[in-house]
């Protein structure tokens, strides 16, 4: 039940960012609090057949093949929207800074030093012929907007020229934290401790209550992408894009063969035959290990694993949400409830809190017919290259493995040379694949 005082708090907040945060609290009184994996239920994508595989993973090396693919998306109108929340703690990138991990984390080119941010802008100017328009939307937290608007303002002149429409942006909502035992708003401490981004959960919740979706469909947007800032190869893809519109069903995302880097995120798998995400925080504590070996043992086939990066056909899917009732459209764009607990210190005393979340990939599983366009391990740089550690700043900016080819805007794989040393895969990008990274932590003076 929630308490008077919540409800108070909540008032401060719009209609649709309100009733989003109570459809989440309301899950809370539902008897199903963990998944349990060993529910006769779940069948898992490392133990499946290869026929049942195929009916819901499509190859994206096969899929690049398909070079009519790429005459049908140059007739369609794409917006890629742009989730530039993540806060970067963990890499030392400070909230009151205003940047977020794809405007702070930063690598040297051949020209010169440029943001993860920066990399996905000058691929959407090189690229912006594979299709008939291009558009972006910003998604930021208040925190992160800052650093967005200090880069944009450096594009705006070569997008006008491209005609990339910049569209206005949308911000994410922060929701109250709530004390583990009762169920109150944690209302002590620092504010970063009371309250919790809301995370891409409420994305498509948003975008439908808001009007937004309907604005775009006026426009004639044929494909909406959804993709992390943060992940330098998560752009518009045309291959997928045009696979999505002769498909003409809802939605795509995109998966990678899991590997030992991936241990934590979301993998997929089918409950009930219907796809659904797994997410590690919805687990019950003595499954993580088997959670964790899914995919990975010597006898297991790939297990597919969440990109976050979704491809919406807006035509197909608001015909879809138009013929239901509005609280059936509520029951469709609320993502299944993530309980996340965490432990926050107060004055001293550590207090446990839990911040309500959902995953997108949970909305999106639940639209008719959804596909996954799954990318082997070998080809994972072209579509999957995230910065959430330090770790993977390392991995993909110092280690020598990798170069950003500035001809095509994408990061690439550097040839072997003998004695398997790493080197660029042309002279041009030899400078740009001894390339080292490092993390711009802007102070206030703005230096």
């Amino acid at each position: 039940m929630m308490t008077q005082r919540l409800t108070d708090m909540l008032n401060v907040y719009s209609d649709v960012q309100r009733r989003y945060f109570l459809a989440l609290f309301d899950q809370k009184d539902r008897k199903e609090t963990c998944v349990d994996l060993s529910d006769s239920d779940f069948l898992f994508f490392s133990s499946m057949s290869v026929a049942k595989r195929n009916r819901y993973l499509v190859d994206m090396r096969a899929l690049c093949r398909n070079q009519k693919l790429l005459d049908q998306a140059r007739e369609l109108r794409v917006v890629v929207l742009e989730m530039n929340a993540g806060l970067g703690t963990s890499l030392d990138i400070h909230a009151t800074e205003g940047e977020s991990k794809a405007t702070a984390v930063t690598f040297p080119t051949t020209i010169e030093e440029i943001s993860i941010l920066e990399a996905k802008f000058l691929h959407a100017l090189r690229r912006r012929t594979d299709f008939r328009s291009f558009g972006i939307i910003p998604w930021n937290s208040e925190r992160t907007q800052k650093g967005w608007d200090r880069i944009a303002k450096k594009y705006v002149s070569q997008f006008r020229e491209a005609e990339i429409k910049f569209y206005p942006h949308h911000l994410q909502a922060d929701f109250p934290r709530l004390k583990s035992s009762s169920h109150e708003p944690l209302e002590e401490g620092r504010e970063e401790d009371r309250f919790a981004p809301g995370g891409h959960g409420q994305i498509l919740y948003h975008l439908y209550f808001s009007g937004a979706f309907k604005k775009l469909a006026d426009e004639g947007i044929d494909i909406l992408v959804l993709a992390n800032s943060d992940n330098i190869s998560a752009t518009a893809n045309p291959f997928i894009a045009a696979f999505l519109a002769r498909e003409k069903i809802p939605a795509v995302i995109v998966t990678t063969d899991r590997t030992d880097k991936d241990i934590k995120g979301g993998i997929l798998a089918l409950f009930q035959e219907q796809l659904r995400l797994v997410e590690i925080g919805e687990i019950l504590p003595n499954q993580v290990g088997f959670f964790q070996s899914l995919g990975l043992k010597k006898n297991h086939k790939t297990q597919p694993f969440n990109t976050n990066t979704v491809y919406i056909s807006l035509p197909v899917l608001l015909q879809f949400l138009q013929s239901m009732t509005e609280d059936e459209r509520e029951q469709y764009l609320v993502p299944k409830l993530i309980v996340n607990k965490k432990r926050v210190v107060v004055n001293g005393i550590e207090k446990e809190v839990e911040q309500l979340e959902g995953a997108i990939g949970s909305v999106v599983l639940k639209f008719p017919d959804t596909k996954l366009i799954n990318v082997r391990v070998a080809d994972r740089i072209s579509q999957f290259a995230p910065v959430k550690t330090n770790k993977d700043v390392e991995y993909l900016y110092q280690s020598g493995h990798f170069f950003f080819d500035l001809e095509t805007a994408t990061l690439k794989v550097c040839e072997k040379a003998v004695g398997g040393e790493p080197r660029a895969a042309s002279s041009d990008a030899g400078n740009e694949a001894s390339m080292h990274s490092r993390l711009k932590r802007r102070q206030k003076s703005g230096v």
